[in-house]
């Protein structure tokens, strides 16, 4: 079955990353032994490489390990970006071979409007996907069951264990002091025994008079898919863009049936290619690439379905498949935050 197959790499990969490899991720800290039962959910880790595992095995609690471990370098009064906070999700098992989505709520953390110039995620192993979102309620909340059909404006969306979004200088993504954040994470447990999932967010910030360009995202995502059991089938649609925008990020979403994925605008222009369903790493532009009014965004992905059912558009990441671009662009006006083509 390919979810074995996923299985069995996921955690290969992950061993080789994370375990012995110190410094393979942007911003991997110092080794340390594990000092609990086990460094990851896998009887082969011995060690972790990355310095948010070690913090984690060494007992240290997520929130610290988030902020102990962040890549950033600048000094604590550095503007603009002077500003941090980190939101940390409780924290939940997932039993052996069980799929969830979980979402949690939390206040505007600044307690006043500010502008993002950085987001960084960390997560255990595991995580297919993590979305920031913004909210409309601005009161924090436990941890709840939630869909992960769910979709919002958001700040940060990341695929992978350590997630930096840097946004180019003089540009930032506002953050009203009446909109609140959601946290929604998705998590494939493929193992034989439960694991643990810890998640935290850093956000860094300046005051808004301190970054002159506000930025928004691009989100295209593909909804009609189907693929026949046993066979090959591509899904691809176009998004107008109704402004001239400069795109300074992109990165694609697809599960495990996704063979490859690309994103051109109407002059042929590349703006994002991968062959990595699982973990795709964000292509970052400098300078960014220039999209016209009225251009199209062309999205495609390509698709082996080795399952006995047909595929289509949905939530899991073991039976159903996705076709998603999303990307950053500036400049937008206050309040514009995402240019959408849910199609």
């Amino acid at each position: 079955m390919r979810l074995r197959l996923f299985a069995s790499t996921f955690f290969a990969a992950l061993c080789g990353a994370a375990c012995g490899h110190a410094g393979s991720e942007p911003g991997a800290g110092p080794t340390a032994p594990a000092s609990g039962s086990s460094c990851l959910p896998e009887s082969g880790c011995s060690e972790c490489g990355r310095c948010f595992d070690a913090c984690l095995c060494g007992g240290g609690a997520i929130k610290r390990c988030a902020e102990e471990c962040g890549t950033d370098g600048e000094p604590a009064d550095a503007a603009p970006g002077s500003l941090v906070a980190t939101l940390e999700m409780e924290s939940f098992e997932i039993p052996a071979g069980q799929e969830y989505v979980r979402c949690q709520r939390f206040a505007n953390p600044f307690g006043r409007d500010v502008v993002l110039t950085r987001t960084e995620s960390f997560m255990t192993a595991g995580s297919h996907h993590l979305f920031v979102f913004l909210s409309e309620d601005a009161e924090p909340g436990p941890l709840e069951v939630c869909s992960g059909l769910e979709f919002a404006e958001y700040l940060h969306t990341s695929q992978r264990p350590h997630e930096i979004y840097d946004y180019p200088s003089g540009v930032g993504r506002l953050l009203r002091a009446d909109r609140g954040v959601k946290l929604q994470i998705h998590y494939l447990n493929p193992l034989r025994e439960s694991t643990r999932v810890e998640l935290a967010v850093t956000l860094r910030a300046a005051e808004p008079e301190q970054v002159p360009i506000r930025a928004g995202q691009i989100f295209i995502n593909t909804a009609f898919i189907n693929v026949p059991p046993h066979s090959g089938r591509a899904a691809s649609t176009r998004c107008s863009v109704p402004k001239d925008v400069e795109l300074f990020s992109a990165i694609s979403h697809m599960h495990q049936y996704g063979l490859s994925f690309g994103a051109r605008d109407s002059t042929g222009q590349l703006l994002y290619a991968t062959n990595d369903w699982e973990h795709p790493e964000p292509w970052n532009f400098a300078p960014p690439r220039r999209i016209l009014a009225g251009s199209t965004i062309e999205i495609r992905c390509d698709y082996q379905n080795t399952s006995d059912a047909t595929l289509t558009f949905g939530e899991s990441a073991a039976t159903n498949e996705m076709c998603i671009f999303a990307g950053g662009y500036y400049p937008a006006i206050d309040g514009e935050e995402v240019i959408s083509c849910l199609l």
